[in-house]
């Protein structure tokens, strides 16, 4: 009874990690990815290497994580839009036609650097804005989060193409997504930028309109919503910062503004 007890779980164990490592990717088998048809459920390769495309072409999908989600269907939809094909948000022939016209990879081989393992770490940052705002600085927990963040990716993604690969040591050669780690030349100058609470976007336009970029973003909250209106950029800084510290910025000067027009509507009158 015991033996067969342990043959149970030995195949359960086996059956577990035989479907976990299943779902594993190689940087080649990405690379090499080619669409179907849009009738197919196409390939988490297909999927990933249209992610990295797209984001590096302006149209971010989010985190890097090779899965279809609302993000990915935003991004492909403005990118269809800007280059007059079919807006239905689907992968199809005509869109990945013009995706992949550069022969750059998708994924490439990337060697981790002292900098990178050097730090300050957090050991733990808290799950509260208020309490992230009495930090000195949003740092990163470690190496792979630093890493995944550069290359806008999903970190269990990352860990899935390098598996059995350590983060932590300098000189060790893994695979990341083909982004652009520096800012993205478009092809005009931004003259307006378009937050959209409804779609969770920021589009930035030229001055004619056209659609130049396009970011998906959490903005404002139930309880600490985002102001609405027309505001004048006054000011650019030009920082490297990850999309989750931006995004995390971004809540907490819109929960301040909002407490600010609180405050001030809550303010009793001035006595005569």
């Amino acid at each position: 009874m015991r033996s067969k007890l342990l043959s149970t779980v030995l195949v359960a164990v086996l059956a577990f990690a035989s479907t976990a490592f299943a779902g594993d990717l190689a940087r080649d088998e990405v690379n090499k990815a080619e669409f179907t048809r849009p009738s197919a459920k196409n390939s988490r390769a297909v999927i990933l290497k249209a992610q990295v495309l797209l984001d590096r072409l302006g149209f971010s999908s989010g985190t890097i994580d090779g899965r279809r989600g609302e993000n990915f269907t935003n991004a492909l939809r403005a990118f269809q839009q800007q280059n007059g094909l079919n807006t239905g948000g689907e992968l199809d022939a005509a869109t990945w036609k013009k995706l992949t016209e550069s022969p750059e990879p998708a994924l490439i081989e990337y060697t981790i650097s002292a900098v990178d393992t050097k730090g300050p770490f957090a050991g733990e940052i808290p799950e509260s804005y208020e309490k992230k705002a009495e930090l000195k600085r949003l740092d990163y927990t470690g190496p792979l989060e630093l890493i995944a963040e550069r290359f806008h990716m999903d970190e269990e993604l990352l860990r899935q193409l390098n598996r059995g690969k350590s983060f932590d040591q300098a000189g060790g050669v893994i695979s990341v997504a083909n982004v652009s780690v520096k800012p993205v030349a478009l092809r005009s100058k931004v003259a307006k930028l378009e937050v959209d609470k409804t779609r969770k976007s920021v589009r930035a336009l030229a001055a004619d309109g056209k659609l130049l970029a396009f970011y998906p973003a959490s903005i404002g909250s139930d309880d600490k919503p985002a102001p609405s209106g027309k505001l004048k950029i006054v000011r650019v800084a030009r920082v490297s910062i990850s999309q989750g510290v931006l995004q995390d910025h971004i809540r907490l000067i819109a929960s301040s503004a909002c407490a600010t027009r609180r405050a001030a509507r809550d303010r009793p009158a001035a006595s005569a």
